[in-house]
C-alpha cells in the first residue's frame, strides 16, 4: 500500500474498517500531505499487517491530534519488529483504545517483540500502568 491518499487536501474523515489488508506486503507514506484528516478508522478484523515486510512512515502526514483507531489485529505482523508513530501527536483516547484496549497480543501469538516509537507528546499521555500492559503483550514503547 504505497501512498494511497497523497495530497488529499479536502479529506477530513476516513472509515477503512471494511478494507482487507491481509495480502499487503509493503506500506509507505499512506497519508502523505493529508493534514486535514482528523479521523481514521482502521478497526476491522481484516485490517492486519500479517504479510507486511516493510513499513515506512505509514501515518506520516496526518494532523496532530488525529483520532486514529486501530483494530485488535492491526499489529498481527510477525515480519515487523518496529513501527513508528513519530510524525504526529496521536489523540489520547484513540491511542489508548488502539495501544492498550485493542492491542494484539504478540507474546501469546509467539511473535517477536515489536518496538512502537511514539512522538514525545503521545508518549507522555501513556501512564506507567498502560505501558506495562503494552509491554506484557510483547511490545516496547520508545
Amino acid at each position: 500500500m504505497l501512498p494511497s491518499f497523497v495530497r488529499c487536501y479536502n479529506l477530513t474523515r476516513l472509515n477503512l474498517s471494511e478494507w482487507n489488508t491481509t495480502n499487503v506486503g509493503r506500506i509507505a507514506l499512506m497519508f502523505y500531505s493529508c493534514e486535514k484528516i482528523k479521523y481514521v478508522n482502521m478497526t476491522g478484523d481484516n485490517i492486519r499487517l500479517s504479510n507486511v515486510a516493510s513499513e515506512y512512515r505509514m501515518f506520516s502526514g496526518l494532523s496532530n491530534d488525529c483520532v486514529l483507531e486501530l483494530g485488535k489485529y492491526f499489529f498481527d505482523a510477525p515480519n515487523l519488529t518496529s513501527f513508528g508513530f513519530t510524525e504526529f501527536s496521536w489523540e489520547k483516547s484513540s491511542m489508548i483504545l488502539s495501544l492498550v484496549t485493542n492491542l494484539f497480543d504478540r507474546k501469546a501469538a509467539g511473535q517477536p517483540t515489536m518496538t512502537i516509537t511514539l512522538d514525545s507528546t503521545s508518549k507522555k499521555n501513556l501512564s506507567e500502568e498502560q505501558i506495562a500492559a503494552i509491554t506484557a503483550k510483547g511490545y516496547i514503547i520508545a
